[in-house]
């Protein structure tokens, strides 16, 4: 019963990323290690992180990366005002 509640909590917030970017915590870490979303979604109800699963495939700084982007873009799309203030920290760093 246990791993059913985890793994309905691991859809349901890979649903609310998805909704905002199109990929979920788990694509981004199966995509970086090659390993299916099953395989990813089994270790993560095993209790492990995607984090960690991406740093044990030596894939962390890219996950990171990735996770940062997809956290902006569901950012930008909440708030108009975080996008304008992006905007306008790249327009003083150009200068």
């Amino acid at each position: 019963m246990a791993s059913i509640v985890g793994l309905l909590g691991v859809t349901v917030t890979g649903t609310a990323f998805a909704a905002g970017t199109g990929k979920t915590p788990a694509e981004i870490t199966a995509s970086l290690t090659g390993k299916s979303v099953e395989q990813v979604i089994s270790e993560r109800v095993a209790g492990k992180t995607y984090r960690t699963i991406a740093d044990e495939a030596g894939k962390l700084d890219e996950f990171k990366a990735q996770t940062l982007e997809q956290k902006k873009a569901i950012l930008d799309q909440r708030s108009p005002m975080a996008t304008s203030l992006r905007n306008k920290q790249t327009l003083f760093k150009t200068q």
